[in-house]
């Protein structure tokens, strides 16, 4: 079976974990292009200009596993 992984939509954003939230989070640029702004993820070492729980989901074809809540969140 071949799993074409291009094709994968993003799930519903009530099922989504807030990348926002996450302690992995961060926002950073790459210097080659400073004034775009990247979203990116310590744990799966991404950057992309989208949030990266999709982008985990879009390769992998099921929610980040790694979402931890940052401190003194709720």
């Amino acid at each position: 079976m071949e799993i074409i992984i291009g094709d994968a939509k993003p799930p519903p954003q009530s099922k989504t974990p807030n990348c926002f939230k996450c302690a992995y989070f961060k926002i950073t640029c790459d210097l080659k292009y400073p004034k775009i702004p990247l979203r990116a993820c310590d744990m799966f070492s991404i950057m992309c200009t989208n949030i990266p729980s999709i982008e985990v989901f879009r390769a992998t074809g099921s929610q980040c596993p790694a979402f931890e809540l940052k401190k003194g969140l709720k």
